[in-house]
């Protein structure tokens, strides 16, 4: 991945998963688990789906049409952006899921960046803890399990300025926390 994403001076940012796997809807923004699925596995979840809802029926109208209904976009929205191909399985990625068109977030903001050329919408999520809303363990000292240099002509220079980054946020032992890969550099 490290030519796919870094090009030549690519990191990985490893974070705990203490914010991914706590319920909250501080940032009306949620988090979920890819799907490594091939069209196959995929339309056999979406058969145990509809099995599931057929044999539930009386459940599910006591619920209401509304909810059901909710919940079933919910459910469609979250497979349609956290299904990948089973040939990245390897990446165990789990995805933030915000769309402020369904369900705005007043404290995530957002902003127009050029990135490699195209400017789009970049939605910032602030890491900043709100432990009454149940929303712990995202500020970086807290969130930040490590960080590995790619493949990359520079990595010593990285590394320092990596860690230096680190130390001014709070990050203890950021030396240790900071690793150069082996894997050579290859481009083209």
């Amino acid at each position: 991945m490290w030519r796919a994403y870094g090009g030549a001076t690519g990191v990985a940012v490893v974070i705990k998963g203490t914010p991914f796997l706590t319920p909250t809807d501080a940032l009306n923004a949620y988090t979920s688990p890819v799907a490594y699925l091939s069209p196959k596995q995929f339309q056999r979840e979406f058969e145990r789906l509809s099995t599931g809802l057929m044999a539930n029926a009386d459940l599910l109208k006591r619920w209401g049409k509304t909810y059901v209904l909710n919940n079933l976009f919910d459910a469609f929205r979250a497979a349609t952006v956290c299904t990948k191909h089973p040939g990245f399985h390897e990446e165990r990625e789990w995805r933030v899921v915000y769309n402020p068109a369904f369900k705005k977030s007043e404290r995530i903001k957002s902003a127009v960046e050029v990135i490699r050329g195209v400017p789009q919408i970049v939605q910032k999520i602030p890491l900043a803890d709100v432990p009454e809303e149940g929303l712990v363990g995202i500020t970086i000292p807290e969130l930040v399990d490590r960080v590995i240099i790619g493949p990359t002509n520079f990595p010593f220079e990285m590394q320092e300025a990596i860690v230096d980054v680190l130390v001014a946020n709070g990050v203890a032992d950021a030396p240790s926390k900071v690793i150069v890969s082996d894997i050579p550099l290859r481009q083209g």
